[in-house]
């Protein structure tokens, strides 16, 4: 039986899958979409332990890109702290 190399891709992913959802000690992620700050793209960069998430995102018109903070639902604008 012939096997595709995209074909092997699946059956280690689906492999994968299987043991990482059978181990309980592995941590567990959501994905979430952020939404941006009124442009058309944001940036996340970092995450902590209570689940708020940092980045860069665009502003209306893409206009100029701003810092912000990501927490229970809400994306806050940060600003530029001064720089571009």
């Amino acid at each position: 039986m012939r096997h595709s190399q995209f074909g092997n891709i699946c059956l280690f992913a689906a492999a994968l899958g299987t043991a990482v959802a059978a181990d309980p000690d592995l941590p567990r992620y959501t994905l979430v979409d952020l939404g941006t700050l009124g442009g058309s793209f944001t940036s996340g960069n970092a995450v902590n332990a209570l689940g708020q998430a940092t980045g860069d995102s665009s502003t209306p018109g893409d206009a100029a890109v701003h810092a912000f903070r990501y927490s229970n639902g809400l994306m806050t604008d940060l600003g530029t702290f001064g720089g571009s």
